[in-house]
């Protein structure tokens, strides 16, 4: 998020850069991201705040998502707080068909392994691309799964 500027890309070895980008109310989307964050903590009622974030940050990745089982998300700011994989996504949790990662910066792809050791089906970046992308060259370990409520 940059000012009312919500950036994001989609990185796939197969398709490329997609971006987007829409102008929103950022500290409308930084509160929402929080009140699902502290629904999710205290145990309350998240759907329908769920719902409103997927449509948001989910729907214009619909078809990068659909070609994937393995994302990596990458977020921003208020992002950090914000659980991607209990959004909704055709009919289910993000997370329930598919395995979601969280890195904190793109800049930690630069101490990620040098040399390949699986595919890396897409990338989800919340802030800008830096040239530590060029080393998309690793896999997210299947041990890094988690849900809303840890």
């Amino acid at each position: 998020m940059l000012g009312d500027d919500l950036l994001a890309w989609a990185l796939r070895r197969d398709v490329g850069v997609v971006g987007w980008h829409a102008t929103v109310d950022t500290s409308v989307l930084a509160r929402d991201i929080r009140a699902l964050h502290l629904a999710c903590e205290a145990r309350e009622p998240w759907e329908s705040m769920a719902n409103g974030l997927s449509e948001t940050l989910l729907r214009p990745f619909g078809d990068e998502i659909r070609a994937v089982t393995d994302i990596i998300v990458v977020p921003h700011g208020a992002a950090h707080a914000l659980p991607f994989h209990i959004l909704p996504f055709d009919g289910a949790p993000l997370g329930a068909n598919r395995t979601v990662t969280y890195l904190p910066s793109a800049s930690a792809l630069q101490w990620l392994a040098p040399e390949p050791i699986g595919p890396l089906p897409s990338v989800f970046l919340w802030s800008g691309i830096s040239a530590a992308i060029s080393r998309l060259r690793v896999a997210k370990p299947s041990s890094w799964r988690t849900t809303c409520l840890d």
